[in-house]
Parts: C-alpha cells; sequence; structure tokens
C-alpha cells in the first residue's frame, strides 16, 4: 500500500460495548522511492439482499482511471426458500475494462470456475483463491480470488460483476412446479420457464435469481480519490444477520 507523503490507519468499533483489550500491529517502510506513477490502494465493500432479477451484481462498479483489478472476498447466503436447494453459482464473472459496454473483454464461465473449483464449491485453501465456507445445510458460501499472477490492467476505466443465475434439476423443478413459483430463463425479455414442459423432461436448466450478495473488491488506481460511494453503515452491513440481543447492543449506532 504505497504512500507518498503520509498515511493513516483507523479501527472503528462499530458495536456499543467498549472493548477490553485490542491488539494490532502495523508494519510499514519510509523513505521509498514513491514516483508519480504509483498506483494507490482502494477497496470497494457492497451488499444486495437480494439482488435484483436480470441485473448482474456488482463487485466494483464502473471506476474511470488507470490501475489494476486485485479480485475481491464475497460473501452469498442463497435463498433456500424461494428457490430450495437448486444451484445458485451458475453466474459467470464479467470484467468490463476501457470503454466495455454490452460485452466485457473478460468473461467467466461459472461462479465456482472464478475460484477454480470447477464443479460445485467445497471448501479449501489457495494463497490467492479458495472458499472458506461452504455450509450446504444453511446455504451459505464465503470465498476469494485474487489476481496477482493472472493481473488485469485497465486505462480508462474498469467495472466488475457476477451474473445472477442458478441451474434447477429434476428434484428442485419439480418443487418449483408445485408450489406455482414460476422461473424466469437465463437471459434477456423475462422470459417464463415452460414448467410443465421442464418438469416432464426431469433435466437442469438456468434461470435467473436473487440471493443476498456481498463483497468487497480490491484495486489500485492512479488517485487517491475514486467515485465511489462510502462504506455503508453497520446495520446496513449486518441487516438479517445479528442476533436479537446482537441487534439490540448495536441499536445505539442508528
Amino acid at each position: 500500500m504505497p504512500f507518498k507523503s503520509a498515511f493513516k490507519i483507523v479501527l472503528t468499533n462499530e458495536s456499543s460495548i467498549d472493548m477490553a483489550m485490542v491488539f494490532y500491529d502495523v508494519d510499514f517502510t519510509v523513505g521509498d522511492k514513491v514516483d508519480e506513477n504509483t498506483l494507490y490502494l482502494h477497496a470497494h465493500w457492497r451488499r444486495e439482499n437480494p439482488t435484483k432479477l436480470q441485473q448482474d451484481y456488482e463487485f466494483l462498479p464502473r471506476v474511470s482511471g488507470r490501475g489494476r483489478f486485485l479480485g475481491t472476498n464475497v460473501s452469498v447466503i442463497a435463498d433456500s426458500k424461494t428457490y430450495f436447494k437448486s444451484w445458485w453459482g451458475e453466474g459467470e464473472c464479467k470484467i468490463y475494462l476501457d470503454g466495455d459496454d454490452q460485452y466485457p473483454t473478460l468473461a467467466g464461465t461459472g461462479t465456482e470456475d472464478y475460484i477454480g473449483t470447477a464443479w460445485g464449491q467445497g471448501q479449501y485453501s489457495h494463497l490467492y483463491q479458495g472458499c472458506h465456507m461452504a455450509d450446504e445445510a444453511n446455504w451459505q458460501y464465503a470465498f476469494y480470488r485474487y489476481h496477482v499472477l493472472d493481473p488485469v490492467f485497465f486505462y480508462r476505466d474498469i467495472r466488475v460483476t457476477m451474473h445472477q443465475i442458478g441451474c434447477w434439476d429434476p428434484k428442485s423443478i419439480k418443487q418449483f412446479a408445485e408450489v406455482g413459483h414460476q422461473l424466469i430463463v437465463n437471459g434477456p425479455g423475462r422470459i417464463p420457464v415452460d414448467m410443465k414442459a421442464a418438469v416432464e423432461k426431469a433435466g437442469w436448466g438456468l434461470y435467473e435469481r436473487e440471493d443476498d450478495w456481498s463483497s468487497c473488491a480490491y484495486f489500485y488506481l492512479d488517485r487517491p480519490e475514486n467515485s465511489l460511494p462510502p462504506l455503508a453503515h453497520v446495520t446496513e452491513r449486518t441487516e438479517g444477520l445479528l442476533s436479537p440481543e446482537a441487534k439490540q447492543k448495536t441499536a445505539g449506532l442508528m
């Protein structure tokens, strides 16, 4: 995290409980040669609960300037009440670079593929990618991908998104039909799935869905400021995640 003249690190307790002990260790060097072309480290956190139907979730909304995308940490709480245990992670990561509009320069083949698991998403840890949590019972996942060995450079602007689609299987498509849930075909136009035909086929198919996604994206930029919104308030970041007791303790921050 290069700096030219000064830096400041702030640790904030966002609960209403005083911390009895806080430990920290800050390591830094001074006197480094930092020229005018040195990039600044940025991070951007956001959450959508739920995501919007047929609208890609944005890890990084469009940012102008020159820099490098470093990757992201992601958390997903799949809506199993609405979609049962049908797979949520069929969407591909899309990276729009230097003026890309409708089509991205880089596009993946699936959410689990983006972190390298390729089929399903179990728990594992690697230096640059992995999945710290794969709770299939509660349909909750936390994973990461860092573009260190595969750098993503941009010279005008960048936008990084994840497609919000899932996959039904023979069991879940029958469940959808039984409760009268109408699925939407993957793609534009909001075309309804032929539920009767899908049940009779007893196979697999892609559909649009909405889930609880949050992420923190990291990137270098050629300026210390960016046009992104500030960090959301703690109540927004933790809505629906805290126990009643914990929620009451943070009420004083509202």
